[in-house]
C-alpha cells in the first residue's frame, strides 16, 4: 500500500511543477498572397519583427516561391509569439531585386500586411504589424502595381 504522505509531497508537487512551468510557444503563419502574375517570376517573401529591419527592408525571415497560380501561400514554422510585419514583392524580371524607376516608383507588384491604403511611399512598422500570438495565424497580402 502506498503511504499517502508520499503521495501529498512527493508526487502532486511534482504534478504542479508539470502544469504552470511555462513552455515555449512555436507557432506558425501562412501568408497568404493574392493577384500574382502567374508564371512571370518568383514571389519574394519577408517576415519582420524589428521595426528598423522592416524600415531597411533586410527582414529576418525570407522565402521565395514559385508564381503558379494567382494567388500563392507561403508558411513560416518556429515563429515566436510577437508582432510582425510582412513584405512581399514578386520578381518579374527574376534579377533578384525589388526594381523601381527613376522616381522610386515600383515597376513590379508588391504589397504589405494589413493591405494599407499607400499614398506616399511605404508604411511603417505599425501600419503593417500583425500580432502573432495564436498557434496558427493567416496574413492576407493583395499585391498591387504592375497590371
Amino acid at each position: 500500500m502506498i503511504n499517502r504522505t508520499v503521495i501529498r509531497f512527493h508526487i502532486l508537487p511534482g504534478i504542479g511543477c508539470l502544469i504552470f512551468t511555462p513552455i515555449a510557444v512555436a507557432l506558425s503563419v501562412s501568408v497568404d498572397i493574392t493577384n500574382v502574375q502567374k508564371g512571370d517570376g518568383p514571389v519574394m517573401i519577408a517576415l519582420c519583427v524589428d521595426p528598423i529591419r522592416f524600415k531597411q527592408r533586410n527582414c529576418q525571415l525570407v522565402r521565395k516561391i514559385k508564381a503558379s497560380s494567382k494567388s500563392v501561400e507561403v508558411s513560416f514554422s518556429n515563429i515566436k509569439p510577437s508582432g510582425y510585419a510582412a513584405i512581399v514583392y514578386q520578381d518579374l524580371n527574376n534579377n533578384g531585386q525589388f526594381d523601381k524607376n527613376f522616381f522610386g516608383i515600383p515597376e513590379e507588384p508588391f504589397g504589405f500586411s494589413g493591405n494599407p491604403n499607400l499614398k506616399f511611399g511605404a508604411p511603417d512598422f505599425l501600419e503593417s504589424r500583425v500580432l502573432i500570438e495564436k498557434p496558427h495565424t493567416r496574413i492576407p497580402i493583395t499585391l498591387i502595381g504592375n497590371k
